[in-house]
């Protein structure tokens, strides 16, 4: 049982890794050519700091490489849990909306390999700030226009634009 346990672990770390240097290499190989920064800030319970947005043909790298249907939006955003309780930031709530008005959900497949942690499902205690790489995919030639960031998936949503 031990012997599980320990390779789960090695795994997990090998990913981590793994995805700690496609992260990198991706931001090497100008996928930001597109690429604006923005830094818009909403509040709710949570506070969410868009600080850039980016397009990217593919992320990850060899069996981890994810390819779009269209083309990936990569949302940077720093979340601050500015209340009193632990609170869950989910990346399945959030939504993007292109310049068309049409909805997209997050690709949590591709946000494993861009991100240093889980974010479908992150717990953030009071004062601590969760940094995070939302992914969308959406058509080619459509243009992100805002993020609409909801704590819960009833909740109302807090418009950040990233157009």
């Amino acid at each position: 049982m031990s012997l599980t346990v320990g390779a789960v672990l090695i795994a997990l770390l090998a990913v981590g890794v793994i995805a700690d240097h496609n992260r990198k290499s991706n931001a090497a190989k100008g996928n930001s050519e597109d690429a604006v920064t923005h830094v818009e800030t909403a509040k709710a319970n949570l506070e969410y700091e868009v600080t850039k947005v980016e397009t990217a043909e593919t992320v990850g790298k060899g069996l981890l490489t994810r390819e779009p249907q269209g083309q990936f939006v990569l949302v940077h955003v720093d979340i601050v849990n500015t209340g009193t309780k632990p609170h869950r930031f989910s990346s399945s709530y959030q939504r993007l909306y292109d310049t068309a008005g049409r909805e997209f959900g997050a690709d949590s497949a591709a946000e494993l390999v861009v991100n240093e942690q889980l974010i479908v499902r992150a717990d953030i205690n009071p004062g601590n700030t969760l940094r995070a790489t939302l992914v969308f995919d959406i058509p080619d030639g459509a243009d992100p226009d805002y993020v609409e960031f909801h704590e819960f998936g009833d909740s109302p949503g807090v418009r950040v634009n990233v157009a």
